[in-house]
């Protein structure tokens, strides 16, 4: 009862504060896209919460370990303190076990992009979507029941602000570009899309460095402490008592962050991304000049949106 009453106000209080910043897309929609968008973002936020409390537990744990206990009563309520905190860490691996935020986070992200990419091939007017724009609404729509069938994505059991997102499946970047040429939807995929995705991943590749490099030199500083303390405690400059177990279990939680946070892995990810990307938009430019050239066009379309989201599959017949 009282994790699932965690839960529920967890969520709660995530679902208020989710909004969009200056990592979003500009172009807003499709609203499926919008949705998911915003349910991965809270998975995200459970997800890392989780873990982050985790690491707190131990390192209260590490800390009370730590704290010299001159009288009996003293001891019993340190050990009464760390018993307590053992019972909360138990409760949060339980909750980490039932709710299966990670899967929920991936399967979310993955619909979100595969939302995403089917509305750049509804705006060019590729293979199920050459048609009358009344006619194949429906067939953008089937697209994403299927999409969501194959990725086995739950229902969503959150309700967002109507007010916050959310346009509806059809924007007017979708539908008004839809009508113009070859030449001109190039530009604005080539501006609004592959541009954007490379300007998004080169933030991202600067942000995880910086962020790998701090956690990796806090972590060892921290580690540098211990070491200090335990060779001054074996001197007798400083007492035994000396808080060497928090300084070390202190390290090995920032390393732990840094591994959970996947840093290095992401930063590594996006560069490669990034020179992907501009070889495709070099090529896209290349062929932009020669509008009756469709089957290029979307062949290096198809290409670029796979590696944008390399997770989430665009089955796609190239020829």
């Amino acid at each position: 009862m009282l994790i699932s009453y965690i839960y529920a106000v967890e969520n709660f209080k995530l679902m208020r504060k989710i909004n969009w910043n200056d990592w979003d897309r500009q172009l807003r929609g499709p609203s499926s896209y919008e949705r998911y968008n915003a349910l991965a973002k809270i998975y995200k936020k459970l997800y890392y919460n989780i873990l982050r409390a985790q690491l707190i537990v131990l390192l209260l744990i590490s800390l009370l370990s730590s704290i010299p206990s001159p009288t009996i009563q003293s001891l019993k309520f340190t050990q009464y303190a760390i018993l307590v905190l053992i019972i909360v860490y138990m409760c949060i691996l339980i909750i980490q076990y039932r709710s299966n935020y990670m899967p929920k986070w991936q399967k979310s992200r993955f619909m979100a992009e595969s939302c995403l990419s089917e509305a750049w091939f509804f705006m060019f007017g590729f293979d199920i979507y050459n048609g009358e724009i009344s006619a194949i609404k429906s067939v953008f729509l089937n697209q994403i029941k299927k999409i969501k069938t194959e990725l086995k994505v739950p229902e969503m059991k959150v309700v967002f602000n109507p007010e916050e997102a959310l346009q509806n499946e059809f924007p007017e970047w979708v539908v008004s570009n839809r009508s113009k040429d070859l030449s001109h939807k190039m530009d604005f995929y080539l501006s609004n899309r592959i541009q954007n995705q490379i300007d998004y991943y080169s933030r991202r590749t600067d942000k995880n460095t910086r962020s790998s490099e701090m956690y990796f030199y806090s972590g060892l500083l921290l580690n540098v402490v211990g070491i200090v303390l335990a060779i001054l405690s074996i001197g007798g400059t400083v007492p035994t008592y000396t808080y060497i177990a928090l300084f070390t279990t202190l390290s090995a939680a920032f390393v732990s962050w840094t591994q959970s946070k996947q840093y290095e892995e992401i930063s590594a990810k996006s560069s490669v991304a990034i020179d992907e990307l501009n070889l495709v938009k070099e090529e896209l430019i290349l062929l932009k000049s020669n509008n009756d050239n469709v089957s290029a066009v979307k062949s290096k379309v198809y290409e670029a949106e796979k590696l944008i989201s390399r997770e989430h599959k665009v089955k796609r017949n190239n020829d």
